[in-house]
């Protein structure tokens, strides 16, 4: 079933993180994602595992931006693919970080992790994935 990068979740993210990865995918009765990207298979849950979605941010540049809560949207949190965390700009000065972002420059989350699997997912799938049957929710 075809999935919008920015709606994935869950095992579905898990799977498209693993398939951008290139790696061999175990999929479970119960939907739990196994990769092979080397010698042994392993759980994989980078949408919740934090050293697994951080190696990932560090190895393709994947920066992120926390946006406060207002009246017309709740918090979350948005990535993209030029490791634009900082809080200076490119020519030195400083700025609040969400003032550079825009909807069309990277993807949003309501964790780190999901925003910046996101990214990764859409910079090498495309806005739109495929995702096996199983892993998606009747």
């Amino acid at each position: 079933m075809k999935i919008s990068t920015q709606a994935l979740t869950g095992h579905n993210l898990n799977w498209a993180v693993a398939t951008a990865l290139g790696g061999k995918i175990m999929i479970e009765s119960t939907g739990q994602i196994f990769v092979n990207l080397g010698e042994d298979y392993e759980y994989f849950t980078p949408e919740s595992d934090d050293a697994q979605a951080g190696a990932i941010m560090d190895r393709f540049g994947i920066g992120t931006l926390y946006r406060s809560r207002t009246a017309c949207r709740p918090a979350d949190w948005f990535a993209t693919a030029d490791d634009q965390d900082a809080q200076t700009s490119y020519e030195g000065e400083s700025f609040e970080p969400t003032f550079m972002v825009s909807a069309g420059d990277g993807y949003y989350g309501p964790t780190r992790r999901i925003a910046a699997m996101r990214c990764f997912v859409g910079s090498k799938l495309g806005s739109v994935v495929d995702v096996p049957d199983e892993l998606v929710a009747p």
